[in-house]
């Protein structure tokens, strides 16, 4: 399995062990929550951590459904969304950590960098198909691009603009790792899509003022493992006024 950039960081809690088949402990999941729980494990760790225990936090996305199942063999997952019934009913738990920004993005060569939503909702609805309409590229037709219907920023934005329900795609991904790298691959240069605002480039965003949506993330586990120390400690700091301040300084809202 490829690991890209992995944040490797050691937990050291006085007292406290953990059995050598918890030593390597990998957090792989959902692209949306891949920097916020980087953050996490980055506080986590002056906090306090597990003697002898190391944490890896594995950027390449899994989606959310991967990092459920990533709960059978390690003890944390990546949540994209918060847990349904289902998902709670089956024994999963959750440790939610934060609130992401929902963003919308447009390729590099689109030529708008704001519009208002009435003006997003047209294109997304094929009122508006050419980016000169709005002021952008003078002989570009819009892309729009989408991810799996159980996507969490999907989800956020049907239930906020329920016109949304009824969008259907030019493209659809099954990752939102697959659909920003075309985003900024040149097949996606006149394209518009969305997704959490931390996994575009500053460059790549729109502005749409009336937007203010976020999503809640986090970590999950498997409630077998609800007394692992790991986890209670992952439980403690979650809610302490540490990370809350950690959350604030790198502008993402606590829950």
């Amino acid at each position: 399995m490829k690991l890209a950039g992995l944040l490797l960081l050691m937990f050291f809690l006085g007292g406290v062990s953990v059995s050598s088949a918890t030593n390597n402990q990998i957090i792989a999941g959902a692209g949306t929550s891949t920097e916020l729980v980087k953050l996490f494990v980055g506080g986590f760790v002056k906090r306090a951590g597990v003697t002898n225990t190391s944490v890896s936090v594995m950027e390449t996305s899994v989606t959310h459904s991967g990092g459920l199942k990533h709960t059978d063999s390690f003890l944390f997952g990546r949540s994209g969304r918060p847990l349904n019934k289902g998902e709670l009913a089956s024994g999963k738990k959750e440790i939610l950590l934060g609130r992401v920004p929902i963003s919308f993005a447009t390729g590099l060569e689109a030529g708008v960098k704001g519009l208002p939503l009435a003006k997003v909702k047209d294109i997304f609805t094929r009122h508006i198909e050419q980016w000169k309409e709005v002021g952008g590229a003078e002989t570009a037709a819009v892309m729009t691009l989408g991810i799996a219907a159980d996507d969490g920023v999907l989800t956020e934005l049907k239930n906020a603009y329920p016109w949304f329900r009824d969008v259907t795609f030019d493209l659809n991904f099954k990752t939102d790792e697959e659909l920003v790298k075309y985003m900024s691959s040149p097949l996606g240069r006149h394209a518009i899509t969305f997704g959490t605002k931390s996994q575009f480039r500053k460059s790549q965003l729109l502005n749409v003022p009336e937007v203010d949506l976020s999503l809640k993330v986090g970590l999950i586990y498997d409630q077998k493992n609800e007394n692992h120390p790991l986890v209670q400690a992952a439980k403690q700091f979650s809610t302490s006024k540490e990370w809350k301040d950690l959350l604030a300084s790198q502008g993402y809202e606590s829950i």
